[in-house]
């Protein structure tokens, strides 16, 4: 892979109670998008991980 895609973010409401395991980033150095090149990144985003056989 040689590309850099941009991340479209998205919140949704869920109107039932669920459980789910959140995550969130640390600073690494990416060396997978661009071949031969090592790309510093920030960190700290973060995502809330449910499967979907507990949503019903």
């Amino acid at each position: 892979m040689n590309e850099i895609k941009t991340v479209i973010q998205e919140k949704i409401i869920i109107e039932q109670n669920v459980e789910g395991l959140k995550s969130t980033s640390a600073p690494i150095n990416d060396t997978w998008s661009l071949k031969d090149k090592s790309i510093p990144t920030e960190g700290g985003g973060s995502q809330i991980y449910i499967p979907k056989i507990r949503l019903k």
